[in-house]
């Protein structure tokens, strides 16, 4: 009258058909199923992160280049921060989009490299983890680069990723022996 614990479980050694027991199968493998849905959602997750962030790298290397601080702050939650080298935060898109608008009014705009070392996701919240070089063509004088390395802590905001908070530790500046173009 009860599926034996058998049917229920594959090659499960129980062979019995109590309703009691039989529950306790089922419950079992419920519990193993919801930890394996669990796990593609984690795999999900991670993926769609791991597009996002790509991405936002592929956004904010574009709007360097074309000195687009609309676009650059896109990539933040509203109430998203970057804590710059020298320990000051900015908080909110619209003031990280005004900073980035000073900082390309001042000094122009410049190739960044990504490299992202590490990627991971715990429940709605993704840590990334890489390397940074930033090049910056300077008149008459040869290329600025800045590198370093940088976090990202990246929050879901109306069903995307978003950056809610990023943190940059740079190395000194390394003046380039020429300019990109040979000269």
């Amino acid at each position: 009258m009860y599926p034996s614990a058998k049917a229920v479980s594959g090659d499960c050694c129980l062979q019995t058909g109590s309703p009691r027991r039989t529950g306790l199968v089922i419950l079992r493998q419920v519990v193993l199923a919801l930890g394996l849905v669990s796990n593609v959602f984690a795999g999900n997750n991670t993926d769609a992160l791991r597009s996002a962030s790509d991405s936002a790298r592929s956004m904010v290397q574009q709007a360097l280049v074309r000195e687009d601080a609309e676009t650059l702050a896109s990539v933040f939650s509203e109430n998203g921060s970057v804590v710059v080298p020298t320990g000051q935060t900015i908080h909110g898109r619209t003031t990280i989009k005004s900073m980035a608008a000073l900082m390309m009014m001042t000094w122009g705009g410049g190739k960044l490299k990504i490299t992202r070392d590490s990627l991971q996701v715990k429940d709605s919240t993704g840590y990334e983890i890489g390397r940074f070089a930033f090049r910056r063509a300077v008149k008459d004088m040869p290329d600025q680069v800045w590198s370093g390395g940088y976090t990202v802590i990246w929050g879901m905001e109306e069903g995307a990723w978003r950056i809610s908070r990023v943190t940059g530790l740079m190395n000194p500046p390394h003046p380039q022996t020429e300019k990109p173009n040979g000269k």
